[in-house]
């Protein structure tokens, strides 16, 4: 049978290691969040960009800001972010230039390709459904969305607050008690904890809240489904393009001409 001392000091570390397991575990698994959600706020960032070249090929073909904002009142949708957008890549076309018996034809086709593009982009970011070519096998993570985001932002400062008022100071000091000894060594050679270390620690040792805006991440609106207003869509396209028609031709061949240039490499 061990003496008593023996199993107190076993009692004792026993004790001790429970606490810091729930202590500096919890902190470890807020860090880990923490890295975790830097990560998605990039991935996201990364498919803001996709988002941003549909609607500026959707915008293109609209030709100017009036018209692109009677668009969205059209649709009766907050464009947010979407009106600013002026640019698209050769990504964002189609595999090939739409078939039509007349331009207007051409350009309305085109139209919807974009809008609907458009419309499956902003629901991905917005809630997900992977239409923007996630590929499992090269990233372990799940597609990240702005719901997602937004939410997981919320858990994990709910998880600060409680971190952080589990006061650090008053767990070490809680801690000590197991230890006399040590104490008293502490007092003699006075490195215990004073008033002003004791503020510092806690002060140093708190995780700051996420400030989700601080970001800058871009909030999308989620656009109607092409199949519920695909005929005000078309008649839209049509009036565009008789009211406009000179700049819509201009713009209906350079977009026509990527196209080509696209297939020849």
């Amino acid at each position: 049978m061990k003496p008593p001392n023996d199993l107190s000091d076993m009692l004792v570390e026993e004790v001790l290691c429970d606490m810091a397991e729930t202590f500096f575990g919890s902190r470890v698994e807020l860090d880990e969040m923490l890295e975790l959600f830097e990560e998605y706020v990039k991935d996201l960032k990364k498919k803001s960009e996709g988002v941003s070249l549909r609607a500026g090929l959707l915008n293109s073909l609209l030709i100017d800001s009036k018209t692109i904002d009677e668009f969205y009142s059209h649709l009766k949708v907050d464009p947010q972010n979407l009106l600013e957008k002026n640019r698209y890549t050769d990504t964002v076309l189609p595999d090939k230039i739409p078939v039509s018996i007349t331009e207007k034809g051409e350009y309305t086709k085109l139209f919807l390709f974009a809008y609907e593009s458009l419309q499956k982009a902003c629901r991905e970011y917005a809630r997900g459904n992977n239409f923007m070519g996630y590929d499992k096998e090269d990233d372990e993570r799940e597609p990240v969305n702005y719901a997602f985001l937004l939410n997981m932002s919320r858990m994990i400062n709910e998880k600060i607050k409680k971190v952080n008022e589990r006061s650090t100071v008053c767990t070490l000091q809680y801690t000590r008690q197991f230890k006399p000894d040590v104490i008293g060594k502490e007092n003699i050679a006075g490195t215990g904890f004073s008033d002003i270390r004791c503020v510092d620690l806690e002060r140093n040792m708190k995780f700051k809240p996420i400030t989700f805006e601080a970001y800058q991440i871009d909030n999308y609106p989620e656009l109607p489904k092409i199949d519920m207003v695909k005929s005000d869509l078309t008649a839209f396209a049509k009036k565009v393009y008789s009211a406009k028609s000179a700049h819509v031709k201009k713009v209906l061949s350079e977009v026509k001409d990527r196209i080509r240039l696209r297939k020849k490499k």
